[in-house]
């Protein structure tokens, strides 16, 4: 049973949710939220978890099972300390990119922004202070579909992806076990933050070859110059597109997405 702690949150966010609902703003937690709640069978990877603040938020309002993979030491600590007891929660400590094997990562003054890929012009001049390496650990990198072959149900699975440029390098790695993906949320560049990258254009591209569509764009994150760096997106499986795979892809009710409503026209 929740504790009182986990209700206020829950509430909180609740209410938040609603408020953003009344003025017409995107509001990526409760797309996230609800598409889980429709599905309860889906397993939630949050790649990219940090120190827990999304592992938090589903645990508290959802059913579904997480997996959440962080390679920093720190973090993993934090992860293990807030949720390595819990019923539903696995913590894979490594990276995912589209190779297997072992990588120095970069430990930034910001730990949000620590990543396996070097500080390119767009984070040096937005967010300086927030980039500045500190030092480097080597980290375990595995590729999605050879994690996804040691478990021992073929399960169906949400992603959300917040690994700071390195995301499309992960779907390239995620084979089968993105034809098991109904939604993808990730975060995604819109200039040049971190060498060999892959900008917002790049991953949709990916993604809409695979047979998913984008359902939602979310506010982007602006500089103090006013320059927009990188937003999120929400990509699904609708239920009427056509298979671009050579497999088929996991069957969904439409209940899945009734819950994702258009927006009002920007004016």
């Amino acid at each position: 049973m929740p504790d009182l702690q986990a209700i206020l949150r829950i509430y909180r966010r609740r209410l938040l949710r609603f408020l953003r609902h009344r003025v017409g703003t995107p509001d990526a937690w409760g797309d996230i939220i609800g598409t889980l709640h429709a599905d309860p069978e889906l397993v939630f990877l949050d790649i990219g978890a940090h120190t827990g603040g999304t592992v938090q938020r589903i645990a508290d309002e959802c059913r579904n099972r997480i997996v959440a993979f962080e390679p920093t030491p720190d973090s993993i600590a934090l992860l293990q300390q807030g949720f390595g007891l819990h019923p539903r929660i696995a913590i894979e400590p490594i990276a995912l990119s589209d190779y297997s094997g072992t990588a120095s990562f970069h430990l930034n003054a910001n730990s949000q922004t620590n990543s396996l890929l070097e500080n390119d012009n767009g984070n040096l001049r937005s967010f300086p202070n927030d980039v500045r390496h500190e030092s480097t650990t080597e980290v375990q990198i595995l590729r999605l579909d050879k994690w996804e072959a040691t478990r021992p149900a073929r399960d169906r699975f949400f992603m959300k992806l917040d690994v700071q440029g390195a995301e499309l390098k992960v779907l390239h790695g995620a084979g089968n076990a993105l034809e098991q993906t109904f939604g993808i949320y990730a975060e995604c560049p819109l200039s040049p933050m971190y060498r060999d990258q892959a900008e917002f254009w790049q991953i949709h591209e990916f993604l809409s070859s695979r047979g998913f569509d984008l359902a939602q764009i979310y506010p982007c994150l602006k500089d103090s110059q006013g320059r927009a760096c990188q937003t999120d997106a929400l990509w699904l499986r609708f239920p009427d597109r056509g298979n671009t795979s050579d497999q088929k892809p996991p069957q969904h009710s439409s209940s899945n997405i009734q819950h994702l409503k258009p927006n009002p026209p920007c004016h």
